[in-house]
């Protein structure tokens, strides 16, 4: 491990490393525990072999993985454990028990020296203060991890930290349940909640959950202050609540949809005995040149303007629209909620609060006792 070569006390870091720190016949597990338990920060280099290590438990890995998972649920605002991708091919790049955490990658052999600098000012936190003196703060390595070489900070955030700054940032102080019946405050609280899902490396972190399907957030655009389009579909909100239970990944947005009326491309007695017969009902069009045409016409590639075939020559744009009361939630990909074993349940809810049978708050309870997601 190369770590301790720019590491040195005129640095201002101790480093301890088994290869360096246990001698013959040393206690390999209570240095372990010592190690990890005593460091100010713990360094964890990732490579696949330690990765599959850690997350099947075996050997002296596996002691680490205990003290470092009991580390991480006794404090899960902690940052003391560090990830450092070393050439880890596989995906995801670090231990299960990591996921979620900021990790540098140090895959690239070209920068070694500038890169192991950063780091080094991390652990001094000379990011946010400069110090006023040597420190002597501690950083824990493992045999088991190779040495780093170098390469770019990559930042991954986790789909359930991404969606936690966004909520801080539409609802700030919020605390358990607060309801939103003012349709203008829905949108530009909405607005702030998904105004960067558009952004690169944003979409497939957030997702919608309906009765009657799910999907990720691709695109948000505000139409106005009462409407609203999520991807394809049009929404005019007339009712939303705001869900903080406390811990980053227990957030989540519940939004209740007024019908639209139909658009007048197709024959309105047609809709309405559908929208008799099904509870959820959707109407699909194309805006062309500010003009409503059918699906079919989007499909065609044309449409008829003033008694002539147009091509839209994709200048068309998809639209979807409830005819019928309509509700979903939003949350992150890595929500609680996103499991097969709660679709009956969100379905049960979701068509309860439309019809008055259920309340958000059994709704609160019983989100709070869903486990948390493994990415």
């Amino acid at each position: 491990m190369v770590l301790g070569t720019p590491f040195t006390v005129k640095q201002g870091i101790e480093v301890v490393f088994d290869q360096w720190h246990v001698r013959l016949g040393d206690n390999l597990q209570s240095f372990m525990e010592r190690g990890l338990s005593d460091a100010d920060r713990v360094v964890v280099v990732c490579t696949d072999t330690y990765n599959k290590k850690v997350n099947e438990g075996k050997g002296g890995v596996g002691f680490e993985k205990i003290i470092l998972t009991d580390g991480l649920v006794r404090d899960q605002d902690t940052h003391k454990f560090i990830p450092v991708i070393r050439g880890a091919t596989g995906e995801p790049k670090t231990p299960r028990c990591l996921l979620g955490r900021r990790y540098l990658d140090l895959s690239d052999d070209s920068s070694y020296e500038e890169r192991l600098n950063q780091l080094a000012d991390d652990i001094l936190d000379k990011n946010k203060r400069a110090p006023t003196s040597i420190s002597t703060q501690q950083i824990t390595g493992s045999a088991e991890i190779d040495s780093p070489q170098g390469g770019d900070r990559d930042i991954v955030l986790e789909s359930s930290i991404y969606f936690d700054e966004c909520f801080r940032r539409a609802f700030p102080g919020l605390r358990g349940i607060e309801w939103f019946d003012d349709q203008k405050t829905i949108v530009d609280r909405l607005a702030i909640l998904l105004g960067k899902v558009n952004l690169s490396g944003a979409s497939q972190k957030v997702w919608w959950w309906a009765a009657n399907g799910d999907c990720p957030v691709n695109n948000f655009e505000r139409i106005d202050s009462y409407n609203i389009i999520i991807d394809s579909i049009e929404i005019k909100p007339i009712r939303m609540a705001a869900i903080n239970l406390g811990t980053y990944y227990q957030k989540i947005i519940y939004v209740q949809s007024q019908p639209f009326e139909p658009s007048g491309v197709y024959p309105a007695s047609n809709l309405e005995s559908a929208i008799k017969t099904y509870k959820y009902y959707t109407e699909e069009y194309a805006v062309f040149n500010g003009n409503k045409i059918s699906r079919e016409e989007y499909d065609d590639g044309a449409t008829m303007v003033d008694g002539v075939p147009v091509e839209i020559n994709s200048k068309a744009e998809l639209r979807l629209r409830y005819l019928t009361p309509w509700n979903f939630f939003i949350a992150p990909h890595g929500s609680p909620i996103n499991t097969n074993k709660f679709d009956a349940q969100r379905k049960i809810y979701l068509e309860g609060f439309l019809d008055g049978s259920q309340n958000m708050e059994s709704f609160a309870e019983t989100f709070n006792k869903l486990p948390k997601r493994p990415w």
